[in-house]
């Protein structure tokens, strides 16, 4: 039986990639005070008024930032059990598990 431990270690750094790239970039621009367009421009769907008040889009990034915040940690967990998976299918000859050796006598 072969192990691809740098394909496995793989899997979660990149999902550790992922969650650092979104992180970084959600809670930047949650925090630049110069961002303030909030309307997607491609779009024809207005859900929101097209001024907001100064408090209002403050409310707005603030909770932007947390919702950023826990889906980076909710990417971290995915890949977690991703880079899990992969641990145990390695463990896995013509589809059955691999016997664990215990010792009953011990």
């Amino acid at each position: 039986m072969t192990i691809d431990f740098d394909r496995i270690k793989g899997i979660a750094l990149s999902g550790i990639r992922r969650a650092a790239v979104f992180l970084g970039l959600g809670v930047n621009g949650a925090r630049n005070d110069s961002l303030t367009e909030y309307d997607l421009a491609e779009t024809r769907i207005k859900l929101l008024p097209e001024k907001l008040s100064a408090q209002e889009l403050k409310d707005i990034k603030q909770n932007f930032e947390k919702w950023i915040i826990w889906n980076s940690l909710r990417e971290l967990i995915e890949s977690f059990g991703i880079f899990l998976d992969a641990i145990h299918q390695s463990g896995r000859t013509r589809g059955t598990l691999v016997p664990t050796v215990h010792n009953v006598n011990a």
